[in-house]
């Protein structure tokens, strides 16, 4: 694909010198991880919000495992695709970066993104958490539903963020910290419809006042429309526009 030679102009001309960049599910559907709000979501096809809750945990645990052991399994079949290594590719060549994922996959770090520069929201699939100790180890697809082995007084859940949660604090000071440090020149915001206050609040944040904002979603976006005077919007997919993107900032 080519840029709009609008685009391509500004892209050379920015220079960032910091960049804060968004994901979201459409990053990784490329991979084969299907989406939850898109056109082919998973929400299309279960209640999806029922499943994710600490409710479900609390009285369909066996359910909601076997749930999330085919995903992760789904997850351990996946590649990461060009966007993830062309988001890599910026976060190394400009001087202040940070990337704030709502994905629970590995996709950023195997395409080599250092964990001292993401924050995962919500969670990380590939791993299991004790709620009593706190406990976080490696998940395996062999594992069963069974209670901690350093405490064993709670059975063992997915380390992931579920609706009926607070996003972790641990994460959130990450972003702040990175934010208390000035706006951003570009904000890429990647398969991600922003559905929360707080990521919406985040990319406001970063921007500033004249800072670029890309949007990166083949779909109709709430990012481009909260932001009207302020987002390009590249109705493509985001492992044909991010790698476009990062050969304009080279």
């Amino acid at each position: 694909m080519a840029l709009h030679p609008d685009l391509v102009a500004r892209l050379t001309s920015v220079h960032p010198t910091r960049l804060l960049v968004v994901s979201g599910a459409g990053i990784s559907a490329e991979s084969g991880i299907p989406t939850y709000r898109g056109e082919n979501g998973l929400w299309k096809h279960l209640d999806f919000e029922r499943m994710a809750t600490h409710e479900e945990f609390l009285n369909h645990r066996q359910r909601q495992w076997r749930w999330y052991q085919e995903r992760r399994g789904a997850v351990l079949n996946a590649r990461p695709n060009p966007a993830h290594y062309a988001v890599a590719e910026l976060v190394r060549n400009t001087p202040q970066a940070f990337v704030i994922t709502q994905n629970v996959d590995d996709l950023h770090e195997r395409a080599g993104l250092p964990l001292e520069f993401l924050a995962h929201v919500h969670g990380r699939i590939l791993e299991t958490r004790c709620e009593q100790c706190g406990l976080v180890t490696q998940a395996s697809l062999n594992d069963a539903v069974r209670p901690c082995t350093r405490c064993g007084e709670s059975a063992l859940r997915p380390n992931v963020v579920w609706f009926d949660e607070e996003v972790p604090p641990a994460e959130v000071e990450r972003i702040d910290h990175f934010l208390a440090h000035g706006p951003c020149d570009l904000v890429l915001v990647v398969g991600t419809t922003a559905a929360f206050d707080y990521v919406r609040d985040w990319i406001e944040r970063a921007a500033g006042k004249e800072g670029l904002i890309i949007d990166v979603n083949p779909d109709r976006s709430p990012v481009t429309n909260a932001f009207p005077e302020r987002a390009w919007h590249l109705r493509e997919q985001a492992g044909l526009a991010v790698p476009e993107v990062a050969r304009s900032l080279s």
